[in-house]
């Protein structure tokens, strides 16, 4: 996707493909470089809301969202500089697994 940005594809997707503005709504587990969960979508059962291609979300998000499709599960790999960086909210390098529920058009409640 880009530099720092890996993007691991689980289940690729045949719906539509995410455009700038978009309001995707997607499943989501974070986890920091030694794989302990700091965040989940799923364990809320709350599906999370992002507005594609805007920079509300850290880098690594607004990089990957617009290459991908409703019904994508992927892992997205996140070197930390395209995340929250060394001393962010959440320092170091993340791992999400990620899933492309699909769009709406409310906006999003939620930002990362």
């Amino acid at each position: 996707v880009a530099d720092g940005v890996v993007k691991r594809t689980y289940v690729a997707g045949d719906g539509k493909p995410l455009e700038p503005h978009d309001h995707a709504l997607v499943h989501y587990v974070g986890t920091d470089s030694v794989g302990v969960v700091f965040d989940s979508s799923r364990k809320r059962d709350e599906p999370f809301t992002v507005t594609v291609g805007v920079g509300s979300v850290i880098p690594c998000w607004d990089l990957a969202l617009p290459t991908l499709t409703v019904g994508d599960r992927l892992k997205l790999e996140c070197r930390a500089d395209q995340a929250y960086g060394d001393d962010g909210q959440v320092p170091g390098d993340l791992v999400f697994d990620l899933e492309v529920l699909g769009t709406s058009e409310s906006p999003p409640h939620l930002e990362l």
